[in-house]
This record gives structure tokens, C-alpha cells and sequence, in this order.
């Protein structure tokens, strides 16, 4: 579907835009393609995703130390 939506991007030519009264639809439909406006190297998405694997690595560190806890608790 994305290939048909590019092919018909590039047969059009320049032309201005009139208002839209589906703008929303339309960036909603585009961003499921893949076609968002999400730019993952601002500051701000790298931060987020700094914090996010400081969480899992929390997570991941922490699980096994509470594994034996949980086993003698069930046994």
C-alpha cells in the first residue's frame, strides 16, 4: 500500500495545498503508514528513550533478587 501511496506522490506535481477538512483523518491514516511526523533523534525522544532502558535495566536487574523470595513464598 505504501508503495502505491509513493508512486502517487511523485506523479504529482507541485501544487498548493487548499484547507482540508479531514486534516486530522488524513494524518491519522498516514501516520499508520508510516508516514508521521515522529523524528526519533530530537533530544527529547533520545531522553526518553535513555530513561526507558535505565527502567528495564532496573527491572531486569532487580527481578532475579526477588526470584528466590517468590519461590519460598509458593513453596
Amino acid at each position: 500500500m505504501s508503495i502505491i501511496l509513493d508512486a502517487l506522490r511523485r506523479e504529482r506535481g507541485q501544487q498548493t495545498p487548499g484547507p482540508n477538512p479531514n486534516a486530522a483523518q488524513t494524518d491519522a491514516v498516514l501516520h499508520t503508514l508510516g508516514y508521521g511526523r515522529f523524528t526519533p533523534n530530537t533530544a527529547l525522544n533520545r531522553l526518553k528513550r535513555l530513561v526507558a532502558y535505565l527502567a528495564l535495566a532496573v527491572v531486569l536487574a532487580t527481578a532475579p533478587s526477588f526470584a528466590p523470595l517468590w519461590l519460598a513464598e509458593r513453596f
